[in-house]
């Protein structure tokens, strides 16, 4: 069984797009998810997808994992933190960080 790439919406420029924007949000309420997304931007380049709010929902939890993964990127090019300024950016002092009772916190065996 072969499978097919899904065909690519047109892009429509963004007037055309605000124009037809209450017959897509209307097409969005009687169709829901299996929607057509409408994709715009200027002089017809991708730069915006509008899609069903069902659909947003949906796929909520997967945008949100895109974003953190690219923060995650972002943070693991840094230059890695002294722990001196990590206590002064934290706002803590070593004596607070030695105060701490972590006895409690400790597994038998380890």
């Amino acid at each position: 069984m072969a499978i097919t790439q899904p065909a690519i919406p047109e892009v429509l420029p963004v007037s055309q797009a605000r124009e037809e924007l209450s017959k897509v949000i209307r097409r969005f309420k009687e169709e829901g998810l299996s929607s057509k997304p409408i994709i715009f931007g200027s002089h017809r380049k991708p730069e915006a997808v509008t899609i069903p709010y069902e659909l947003f929902e949906a796929l909520l939890p997967a945008i949100e994992d895109v974003l953190l993964a690219e923060t995650i990127r972002e943070r693991s090019q840094q230059s890695p933190v002294s722990w001196e300024e990590a206590l002064d950016q934290l706002g803590i002092t070593q004596e607070q960080v030695d105060a701490v009772d972590l006895s409690g916190y400790v597994i038998e065996g380890r």
